[in-house]
């Protein structure tokens, strides 16, 4: 009987703790959730107030320096199937990237806190030049999936001469 009774209370203080945990668990995930909304929300309404770039939708410019970005690609390509099967047109923001540790008057190309490509080095000073007028922008951008693997392309939609809409 003793050994029943012993048994029944570790049940007891072993669930008792397991409940606890899963409970501070929760609040730490409700907690985390709640900080990725706000910091989602700002980043939305930083790209609301960019000016945007005006293109003729043909999206000519394909991005460069995608190859070494396949992992966050092929994970962006995933949802972007997932949760928009019918398009793949997005929201991108172009700016220079100051700090590019090869090229001076790279411009990079993101969306969602994350680098998607660099516009060509061809294309990259007129793009510079028109940047540093406006600082950055918001573009539409056609995202290509390769449903067979990881060589996702992205095409930015710009007409020259660059001009805000």
């Amino acid at each position: 009987m003793e050994i029943f009774l012993a048994l029944v209370a570790l049940w007891l203080y072993l669930t008792l703790k397991s409940r606890k945990q899963t409970r501070k668990a929760r609040e730490q995930q409700s907690r985390e959730e709640k900080k990725i909304a706000a910091m989602q929300s700002d980043y939305d309404d930083y790209m609301a107030s960019l000016p945007e770039l005006s293109g003729p939708e043909t999206y000519e410019i394909q991005l460069f320096g995608t190859e070494g970005l396949s992992e966050t690609l092929d994970l962006y390509a995933d949802w972007l199937v997932k949760t928009h099967p019918e398009t793949r047109e997005i929201w991108v923001i172009v700016k220079r990237d100051r700090d590019h540790e090869f090229d001076a008057k790279a411009v990079k190309v993101e969306s969602g806190m994350t680098t998607f490509g660099y516009v060509p080095r061809r294309l990259a000073s007129e793009f510079c030049e028109f940047l540093n007028r406006t600082g950055p922008v918001k573009a539409s951008a056609k995202f290509q999936v390769d449903p067979y693997g990881t060589n996702h392309t992205i095409w930015l939609d710009a007409g020259f001469p660059l001009k805000l809409k």
